[in-house]
């Protein structure tokens, strides 16, 4: 499972593909659920219908402390981004505003 990938492999390398992302809020790690993972299918055959996009599409779970995964449905998500990635180091450019522009910046 990737972390923070945005549009963009670990390698920098532009991913053919679109993540469809949701977010959770709860106080401990996210424990998806079979309705849960059907919920994200249903999701994922409406966008493709409506856009008519051919990409691959990837499931991408916000949520503050991550995801329970040693749990049955935690395969039907792809990537996962915590709320640590929204409080980077400040003397390292500061925020994932930031962090993602980096990633952009060097994808050339």
């Amino acid at each position: 499972m990737a972390r923070l990938s945005g549009n963009y492999l670990s390698n920098r390398i532009p991913a053919r593909g679109v993540n469809l992302c949701e977010m959770k809020f709860t106080e401990d790690p996210f424990a998806p659920t079979r309705e849960f993972i059907h919920e994200i299918e249903r999701k994922k055959t409406a966008f493709r219908r409506e856009t008519g996009t051919r990409h691959q599409i990837f499931t991408t779970l916000i949520t503050p402390y991550g995801m329970e995964e040693i749990n049955a449905y935690a395969a039907g998500i792809d990537n996962l981004v915590t709320a640590d990635a929204f409080f980077i180091d400040p003397g390292s450019g500061g925020g994932i505003a930031c962090h993602l522009a980096g990633i952009l910046d060097t994808a050339g």
